[in-house]
């Protein structure tokens, strides 16, 4: 997989995130944004939410 920008794997993380929640029967609507250092990986599978990283909490970044 290659990929040009960090962010760029952030909606590929999210749709596996999202089949598996799906497959497993928890709600699959649950987003938690993070962007450049602050990142939660046990809050993102506790709160069973799908992790989208940003590299900042820009426009571009947030169209994405």
């Amino acid at each position: 997989m290659r990929f040009t920008e960090p962010e760029d794997l952030s909606p590929v993380v999210a749709d596996l995130y999202r089949d598996w929640y799906q497959r497993r029967d928890p709600p699959a609507d649950r987003l938690l944004a993070e962007c450049f250092l602050f990142l939660e990986p046990w809050w993102t599978l506790r709160s069973g939410s799908v992790p989208y990283w940003m590299v900042f909490n820009t426009d571009p970044p947030a169209r994405a």
